[in-house]
């Protein structure tokens, strides 16, 4: 088993490896297949740029099962997340260090590593602690229209250099799903002239009223977002 926590004044995310009982774990971090000849695991990894941990627990009666888990590095991971709004009660997991933790979440809404909101719209500072040039930022959803998780809606991009006053530099509307969009795992791009900036605020409106064609033709829908990229 694995756990994953950031640590924002470093800028790492920190990889605590376990297992039943009495065994060496041994592990990888370049995506080879880990044997008892790769270095044990002693102590929390710290990772600080792009890895593919690999880990195995080693025992005289066979090995375990091969833990894999890819951690990708851009200019927001590991760093501090500020939500305006909390996200929705039973769908807050971490609260936050999520979306900037190096981990994609998959289309299992339930895994903890997507944030859910309901008649609330996400709304994020990240604080990349330092004034960097950024012209790309990125971020996904996850879509199960049946447990009445739509798609986001307005999304809005800002900086600012004080994390007070911040300026616009992209939009983007998406449109409202029809019955037969795809339930899966969106990617939302918005790219802009280069600027600097020590902060990122990103925007994305939920789906307040869902469609007729839908059972809960009315009702607000769910937004579920995870993993946000500045580039």
């Amino acid at each position: 088993r694995a756990s994953f926590t950031t640590d924002g004044d470093k800028g790492e995310i920190v990889v605590t490896l376990e297992t039943e009982g009495s065994a060496d774990i041994h592990y990888t971090l370049d995506g080879s297949e880990p044997t008892a000849t790769s270095p044990k695991y002693e102590a929390p990894l710290r990772i600080k740029q792009n890895a593919e941990v690999k880990a195995v627990a080693v025992r005289p009666t066979g090995n375990s099962r091969i833990f894999s888990e890819k951690i990708d590095f851009n200019k927001a991971t590991a760093k501090p997340v500020t939500l305006k709004v909390a996200p929705s009660r039973g769908y807050d997991f971490n609260g936050g260090p999520e979306l900037t933790d190096g981990l994609s979440g998959n289309d299992n809404y339930k895994t903890g590593r997507w944030l859910g909101f309901c008649e609330n719209d996400l709304e994020a500072v990240i604080d990349m602690q330092k004034p960097s040039v950024i012209s790309h930022v990125e971020f996904n959803t996850c879509v199960d229209k049946g447990s009445w998780i739509f798609d986001a809606r307005d999304i809005e991009v800002s900086v600012s250099q004080d994390g007070k006053t911040f300026k616009q530099v992209a939009t983007k509307q998406l449109p409202a799903l029809g019955e037969n969009a795809a339930d899966k795992v969106y990617t939302h791009k918005l790219d802009f002239q280069p600027t600097k900036a020590r902060y990122v605020k990103l925007k994305a409106a939920s789906e307040r009223s869902i469609p007729e064609w839908h059972s809960g033709k009315g009702k607000p829908a769910f937004l579920f977002v995870d993993e946000i990229s500045i580039m």
